[in-house]
């Protein structure tokens, strides 16, 4: 999961997302940040709750930036 969750950041954090993939996380969003908030790894790894953080930062800014 770890590693599925890395691929899925770099389209996340990709500041040239095509609008099919932007259209996809907005209309998931929700799901996205619970599924996200409640995800865990098996030890501290700070550097994962970071770039966690940010993607749940990414996924709320894009429905901010839909609804403009």
């Amino acid at each position: 999961q770890i590693e599925a969750f890395h691929v899925f950041k770099v389209f996340v954090a990709n500041s040239s997302k095509p609008s099919n993939i932007i259209s996809i996380l907005v209309a998931n969003r929700n799901k996205l940040i619970h599924f996200f908030s409640d995800f865990k790894t098996d030890g501290e790894d700070v550097k994962f709750d970071e770039d966690k953080a940010q993607v749940i930062k990414e996924i709320s800014a894009l429905l901010s930036k839909e609804k403009h």
